[in-house]
């Protein structure tokens, strides 16, 4: 597995301590049930294949909940590739050492509430779109206002005469953003609603950060469109799904090569060898590198 070095890397940046009062210090912050657990998995990534292998299983159950997502507002689309373009963007997300997996634990604590709220009648989904965005924020952090958006696009679709009443939900969010800022539990609004929370907050994320909250939109989006359309036909069907399937292979070629740094992946791998003391391993790939200056 060619990417565990990054894992393994990752691990020596985050601590994870056996302590009460790490833990109460931990949760008290907004979003920090999702950081500890983040936190937690991360302290396995020292095991390299046990770091990609934590990784890939919460994905997968990012990309299982996406696609009950999708099929819960289309269940005639064939809308399974969208669900991995997600996971991908996470994957990719997850090689930026600024960038906190607390966002990747986050999606998956929001996902499965999603599909709760869709599962019910009006007024329990209306509850869910209002006590969730609470829920969520204190627990996961700013991954709230996605759910709430997720939530009025579904009514917008599935319900098109009673969703203005759920634009409560995204009302909510904010509300809870802004009184994170008035309390002083955050520096600005943009880390309180967006995904610039799960950053490091000293260095500015760039666009990268909003890949999975946005690829994520836009497969609901197209959901949505599905079923307001009523795509029936088995030809038109496949024909989605064979788009879908373009766009994930498109999308996993090109963006590691726009967001990933070679560079920096190339002093990543070479840390995580000379942590392990594996210095054959050093010498062989610095002899594969177009550089003079390294030591034997």
């Amino acid at each position: 597995m060619e990417g565990c070095y990054n894992y393994y890397y990752l691990e020596h940046w985050r601590t994870f301590f056996y302590d009460s009062g790490y833990v109460r210090e931990t949760l008290s912050d907004i979003g920090g049930g999702a950081a500890l657990c983040a936190d937690f998995l991360t302290q396995f990534y020292v095991t390299p294949w046990l770091g990609c292998l934590i990784y890939a299983l919460l994905l997968a159950f990012i990309v299982w909940q996406t696609n009950k997502l999708l099929h819960s507002i289309c269940g005639n689309c064939k809308l399974l590739p969208l669900a991995f373009i997600p996971a991908v963007a996470l994957t990719i997300l997850s090689f930026n050492v600024n960038y906190l997996n607390a966002g990747t634990v986050a999606m998956a604590m929001a996902l499965p509430l999603a599909n709760l709220q869709r599962k019910n009648g009006i007024k329990v989904r209306l509850a869910v779109a209002l006590v969730g965005p609470l829920i969520l924020y204190l627990v996961a952090g700013p991954v709230a206002m996605l759910f709430s958006v997720i939530c009025l696009l579904s009514e917008i679709a599935v319900s098109p005469k009673s969703s203005w009443i759920f634009i409560s939900a995204p009302l909510m969010a904010l509300l809870l953003g802004w009184s994170s800022l008035l309390a002083g539990w955050t520096p600005e609004l943009k880390y309180a609603l967006t995904p610039h929370g799960y950053f490091n907050l000293r260095l500015q994320a760039g666009s990268i950060v909003w890949l999975p909250w946005m690829l994520t939109l836009a497969a609901v989006a197209v959901a949505c469109l599905c079923h307001l359309t009523r795509l029936e036909h088995k030809l038109v069907q496949w024909s989605v799904f064979g788009l879908s399937s373009v766009c994930l292979v498109a999308f996993t070629v090109i963006a590691p090569l726009k967001y990933i740094d070679t560079t920096q992946e190339q002093f990543k791998r070479l840390s995580s060898l000379a942590y392990r003391e594996d210095w054959d391993a050093v010498s062989d790939v610095c002899a594969s590198l177009p550089m003079k200056n390294f030591i034997h």
